[in-house]
This record gives structure tokens, sequence and C-alpha cells, in this order.
């Protein structure tokens, strides 16, 4: 007989959806704390898994990726987020790690760790002692902030390796939505430098 995995106490219709959208980052730590390192949650009718343990997350993410797909949130979040390396999946999503590669060498994650720390010390700077912050805010602005500038190198990476050229008739409209990607894709041809 199986036995079933211990998780909070979900809502009948919502599942764990209305905890996790008054505190993201407080429910799931308060979760992994409380339930362990393996924990299946509800959203509406679905049911995933919160993993924990790094070992269990290098298992899906690295050693067995082949085995898992990105799923139906993934599959929601497409048309926002468009068909990057977040959302996409099997050879093309390989193909896109392997362009965006060279960003991820060693000397390219030390400069963006200055970047970081600079960053980080800037936001540090505006702290006062006694002051209440939200400081989940703070993060999600902070990483955005590092994740514009990991763009912003990964672009220069690519125009390094490729000649981009932007192709005629298809002018960089900004998505009014929450993406940074262009409305209808930035056109550009590739040969090689």
């Amino acid at each position: 007989m199986t036995q079933a995995l211990a998780a909070p106490k979900a809502h009948f219709l919502l599942g764990h959806l209305p905890e996790l959208s008054r505190d993201h980052l407080g429910f799931v730590l308060d979760t992994a704390r409380r339930y362990g390192d393996f924990v299946p949650l509800k959203f509406g009718r679905r049911t995933t898994v919160l993993l924990s343990n790094p070992r269990d997350v290098e298992d899906v993410l690295v050693t067995r990726q082949r085995n898992f797909t990105k799923g139906y949130f993934y599959r929601i979040l497409g048309p926002l987020l468009g068909n990057g390396l977040l959302t996409s999946e099997g050879d093309f999503w390989l193909r896109q790690r392997r362009l965006a590669q060279p960003a991820f060498h060693r000397e390219r994650i030390n400069s963006y760790a200055e970047a970081m720390v600079r960053f980080t010390q800037q936001l540090l700077t505006s702290w006062r002692a006694g002051e209440v912050r939200d400081v989940h805010d703070d993060m999600m602005r902070l990483t955005l902030r590092i994740a514009m500038l990991e763009a912003m190198l990964l672009m220069t990476t690519i125009a390094q390796t490729w000649h981009l050229t932007l192709q005629p008739g298809h002018p960089i409209e900004l998505h009014p939505a929450l993406t940074l990607r262009p409305k209808h894709g930035l056109r550009m041809s590739l040969a090689a430098v």
C-alpha cells in the first residue's frame, strides 16, 4: 500500500494557489521546512511537486532532464515570455542553450559577480536602520536589474560570435506586457564572424 506524502492543507477548488499568491517565498520556505524535500502541491486540478533538496533538483534539471517536461505552467507562460530558454524544450532548447552558453563561462560569471555586488551595495545603501521594508520586493527588483544586465551581456556575447543584421520591414516595438521581448520578435539574420 502506498503512503500519501505529507502536504499543507489545500483549498478544495484552488489548491495551494491562495497561500502561494499571498506570500510566494514564505509559502515555499515554510512548506519545505514543515513537510520535507518532496511535497506534492495542488494548483486547481493540477498537481506539481516542490523539490527542496539540491540533489533532487540537480537530478531533475541535469541528470535526468530528458525524462521530464516543463509542463502546463510553462505552456501558459509561453505566449507571455516567448519561446526562450525558460519555456522551450527538446532540440530547440538545446540549440538556444548552446547559443547562450558562452555567456556563462567562468570569466563572464566573474564579471557578473562584480556587477551583482555593486547592485546589492547600492540597494543596501538605500536601507535605513529601523525601517520596515518589503525585502521580497527589494530582492525581486535586484534580481530584475541583474537579469537585465545579464541579458545585455548575453546579447553582447552573441554579437561577438555572430554578425547580426536587423531585417527590413520588422521595426522593434516593445510589447506592452510583462515581457522584455519586442512585440513581433527581433528578426535578425545570423552570419558567423
